[in-house]
């Protein structure tokens, strides 16, 4: 379900409400399985295009704790970040 609320969210542009529902689903999905790591790279962007960036840092930097996070997500953290 948090995938397809993904898709449909990021659509042409970001449906926030939509956007909101997959937040809501995925979250669910990390208290079930905090080594989803998958999840969380999908919650940074939903976060992000929220304009959430206390949540998408926090959700991109589970993935580099554990070197997961690629070039996308470091270029998006250093961008919310300046």
């Amino acid at each position: 379900l948090g995938r397809v609320l993904f898709a449909q969210a990021a659509g042409a542009s970001l449906d926030q409400e939509k956007a909101r529902e997959a937040v809501s689903e995925f979250e669910k999905v990390t208290k079930l399985d905090k080594l989803n790591f998958d999840v969380y790279r999908l919650l940074g962007r939903l976060y992000r295009g929220l304009g959430d960036t206390d949540n998408a840092i926090s959700a991109y930097t589970k993935l580099m704790g554990n070197n997961l996070a690629g070039q996308e997500e470091f270029a998006a953290v250093t961008e919310m970040y300046y």
